[in-house]
């Protein structure tokens, strides 16, 4: 723990670029309590809390081997990517960014909430989007443009919510009776604001 201690101590400190007598004198302890606490001699229940406060870290953290739970990360990480693939999405600022839906042969659609208002508002946008699926290649960009603008009201609306709405399309791949059948996926998904991800791991 003590070893545990002194490495995180080290590393914040060096990556604020802090000497130790700057970490000493922000965290209002003595020059030499950072040099035991640095060296393992570890600190006591004030020290910690007066590291912590410096660092704005938790003591918990302070304690924890960053460094064995990032590897868990990493393991965990390689192991789901066995399972899922990881789609890049983007929240839609303009309706532009919705004719990513033109070449689309599936569509996954989801509302991250339990609130009937924001489910009512995304129902609308995913009947809308999956029509404008339906028959995007035989239109001309005029009526894309149209669709387009239409859809991006309803991203609208579910952005006064309080819901974010982010696109993104990758291959998946899909198990079917006669073999893998790779489609080219639209992925349309709303969070609430403050909680969207850039990312979204899908199950292969």
């Amino acid at each position: 723990m003590n070893a545990v201690l002194a490495k995180n101590v080290r590393s914040v400190r060096e990556l604020k670029h802090w000497t130790q007598q700057h970490l000493a004198d922000t965290a209002g302890i003595l020059l030499r309590t950072v040099q035991r606490v640095e060296k393992g001699d570890g600190a006591s229940i004030e020290t910690l809390g007066a590291l912590s406060n410096a660092f704005d870290l938790s003591i918990e953290v302070l304690q924890t081997d960053l460094s064995a739970v990032a590897e868990e990360m990493q393991r965990a990480h390689e192991e789901l990517q066995k399972t899922h693939d990881f789609v890049p999405v983007a929240p839609v600022t303009c309706s532009a960014q919705l004719e990513i839906i033109g070449g689309s042969e599936a569509s996954l659609m989801q509302c991250a909430t339990e609130d009937n208002a924001a489910l009512d508002a995304f129902a609308e946008l995913k009947s809308n989007l999956a029509d404008m699926i339906d028959i995007w290649d035989n239109a001309d960009p005029t009526h894309h443009r149209n669709w387009t603008k239409s859809a991006f009201e309803q991203v609208e609306e579910l952005n006064k919510l309080g819901f974010v709405v982010c696109v993104g399309k990758a291959t998946r791949r899909l198990r079917t009776a006669t073999g893998p059948l790779a489609m080219r996926t639209l992925y349309v998904i709303a969070w609430p604001e403050g909680e969207q991800r850039s990312v979204v791991a899908v199950e292969k």
